[in-house]
């Protein structure tokens, strides 16, 4: 079984919403455990009772550093720096996972991810990272970087 982590706030549920339904479409047995950014998607999504969906409150992740950090940040920023805590909060609660592969809400999935994540087992990598791949002319690498947040396997 894989398991999946995202994040977001009740204002973005319809992407959350259609990351879910791909991959129900297409990702074969997997558990797709959602980060809630606020009260208001974790409610939403309690009661939806969605196959293969589990919760996790932001405020059980949350240390006073992350805190502290959040009045300084835009909601976007926030979500970004809380990113790299998914996937403890996953291991925390599912020890037997072999591999957790975060995934931005506004994925769409249009086919199976198994054969990214055979190539990356086959590998024997310890991440799996995905860059930006701008096109030349819409190059913003210099300041967005090199790897986007969107698709990580660790």
């Amino acid at each position: 079984m894989e398991h999946y982590v995202t994040l977001f706030d009740a204002r973005y549920a319809p992407q959350g919403l259609a990351l879910h339904a791909s991959l129900q479409r297409h990702a074969g047995p997997h558990r797709l455990w959602v980060l809630c950014m606020d009260e208001e998607a974790e409610r939403l999504l309690d009661e939806l009772r969605l196959p293969d969906v589990s919760t996790v409150p932001l405020r059980e992740i949350e240390t006073d550093a992350l805190r502290a950090s959040r009045s300084t940040q835009t909601v976007a920023e926030y979500c970004w720096t809380v990113t790299p805590f998914t996937f403890d909060a996953v291991l925390d609660r599912a020890p037997d996972a072999e591999r957790v592969t975060y995934v931005d809400a506004d994925v769409w999935l249009r086919r199976s991810p198994a054969p990214v994540l055979a190539r990356f087992t086959e590998t024997g990598a310890a991440v799996l990272l995905t860059e930006h791949a701008y096109a030349p002319e819409h190059d913003n690498s210099a300041r967005s970087g090199r790897f986007c947040v969107q698709f990580l396997t660790m």
